[in-house]
C-alpha cells in the first residue's frame, strides 16, 4: 500500500522492542536497522537512510554476519544516488568479495546485479574500460542474460561505436526471445533496444527498418504505458523525426501532432513551432506556416539562441513567399542575435551568410554580398582549423 510513514512508525517500534529484549549489538539489530533504512531509501531521504545502513553494518561486521554483503550493496546504491561514485565503487567491492567468498553457494544473480551497478558507476566515473570489464565479468557468470548485453550495447553507443551497439542490442533482443522474461526491468529493456536499433538505423538511413523498430515499442508502450507518458511523446517524436528524415512530410506531420499529443509541459518551447512550421513548408503550406512562426514569436527569449532560429525559419518562408525584402530583414535579425548569443565562429553562421549573400545579391548589392561572403569563408576556415 506503500504508506511509508506507518512502515517507519512501526519498524521504530519494533527496533525499541529489540533493544528491550536483545543483549547489546546483538545481530538481529542490523534487521531492524536495514528495514528502517529501506523506507527511508523509498522515499527519498538518503541521509537517513545511509545512517541505519551504517548502523545494521556495525553489528553485521562485528557478527561476520551473512547479510553484510547486502548492507555494503545498500549504502553503495546511497552513495551512488548522492553522485558519491568513488563510495559506491569501494563499497560495492566490498559486497563482491563478501559474495565472492562465499564458495559454499555462489548467488549468481546478486554477483551479475552488482557487477552491472559498478559498471554504471564508472560509467559514471567516465572510465569506460573499467566499465566493460565489469560487464564482462557479469557476462562470465551468465552469458544469456540479456540486460547485460543492453548495459554493454548502452556503453559502446556512449562511446559513438555504432557497430559494437548494434552487436550487442541483437544479442540481448536475441536472448530475450530465447528466454522470455516479462519482468519490467526487462520489458524496459526491450523498448531501450528497439528504440536504440530504430536510432542506428535512422542514422544508417535506413528508414523503413528505423521505422518497423519505432513501430514496436510503441506498441509495447501503448500497452504498458499511461496515456500521459513522457515516452510515448519521445516515440511519436522519433517516428515523425524519421518520416521526415525519409521526405515523407504528411506522415511526419501526422505523429508530430501525435506526439504533441503526449507532451506534458502546458507552455510548448518555441522549437516546437519551428519544426511545426519547416514541416508546412514542405508541404508548401507557406500561410499556415506563417500563423504558426508568429505564435511562436510571441513566446521567445532572445538569450535563449535556440529559439532565436524562428526568425532563419521565417527568412526561409518569406523567401519561399517571395517577398525577399522581409526574408532580408529576418536573416539581418538572426545575425544580429546570433553575434549577440554565439561565440565569435560557429556554424550556425554559415547558413545565415549564405543566405544573406544569395538576398544581397538579389538585391544587387553585391559590396554587401562580398563582405558576407568573406565572412562565411573566413567562418569556415576558423572552424577548420578548430577541428584539426
Amino acid at each position: 500500500m506503500k504508506n511509508y510513514s506507518k512502515s517507519l512508525v512501526y519498524y521504530k517500534k519494533h527496533l525499541t522492542l529489540v533493544k528491550c529484549i536483545l543483549p547489546a549489538n546483538h545481530p538481529d539489530y542490523a534487521k531492524a536497522y536495514n528495514r528502517i533504512a529501506n523506507v527511508y531509501e523509498k522515499i527519498g531521504k538518503l541521509e537517513f537512510a545511509l545512517k541505519y545502513h551504517e548502523k545494521a553494518f556495525v553489528n553485521q561486521d562485528k557478527y561476520k554476519s551473512k547479510f553484510l554483503a547486502n548492507t555494503y550493496k545498500s549504502i553503495a546504491k546511497i552513495y551512488f544516488a548522492n553522485n558519491n561514485y568513488l563510495q559506491a565503487i569501494e563499497h560495492f567491492d566490498k559486497a563482491l568479495k563478501i559474495h565472492m567468498n562465499n564458495t559454499m553457494k555462489l548467488d549468481e544473480d546478486t554477483i551479475i546485479d552488482t557487477y552491472r551497478r559498478l559498471g554504471r558507476t564508472y560509467i559514471q566515473e567516465n572510465n569506460l574500460d573499467m566499465a566493460l570489464e565489469q560487464y564482462k565479468k557479469a557476462l562470465s557468470f551468465n552469458l544469456h542474460k540479456a540486460s547485460i548485453f543492453v548495459d554493454i550495447g548502452h556503453l559502446h553507443r556512449l562511446t559513438g561505436d555504432g557497430k559494437l551497439t548494434m552487436t550487442n542490442m541483437i544479442k540481448g533482443w536475441n536472448c530475450y526471445r530465447k528466454y522470455p522474461s516479462f519482468s519490467e526491468t526487462d520489458i524496459n529493456n526491450i523498448i531501450y533496444i528497439y528504440d536504440t536499433i530504430g536510432q542506428l538505423h535512422q542514422k544508417k538511413q535506413n528508414y523503413s527498418t528505423a521505422l518497423k523498430y519505432y513501430f514496436s515499442k510503441l506498441k509495447i508502450e501503448k500497452l504498458l504505458i499511461s496515456s500521459a507518458s513522457k515516452s510515448l511523446f519521445t516515440t511519436y517524436h522519433r517516428i515523425c523525426m524519421c518520416y521526415y528524415d525519409y521526405g515523407k512530410y504528411r506522415k511526419a506531420l501526422k505523429h508530430y501532432f501525435l506526439a504533441l499529443k503526449y507532451q506534458t509541459i502546458s507552455k510548448l518551447p518555441v522549437r516546437v513551432y519551428v519544426f511545426l512550421a519547416k514541416l508546412l513548408i514542405k508541404l508548401k503550406q507557406y500561410r499556415i506556416a506563417l500563423k504558426v512562426l508568429h505564435k511562436g514569436l510571441t513566446l521567445i527569449d532572445e538569450e535563449n539562441d535556440e529559439d532565436t532560429t524562428i526568425y532563419s525559419c521565417l527568412g526561409v518562408l518569406y523567401f519561399k513567399m517571395e517577398k525577399y525584402h522581409i526574408s532580408l530583414k529576418c536573416f539581418e535579425e538572426t545575425l544580429r542575435i546570433q553575434l549577440k548569443c554565439l561565440p565569435q565562429y560557429h556554424s550556425e553562421f554559415s547558413v545565415t551568410y549564405q543566405n544573406l549573400g544569395e538576398l544581397y545579391k538579389w538585391k544587387m548589392d553585391y559590396v554587401a554580398a562580398l563582405n558576407i561572403f568573406k565572412r562565411a569563408r573566413e567562418n569556415a576556415l576558423m572552424l577548420s582549423n578548430e577541428s584539426t
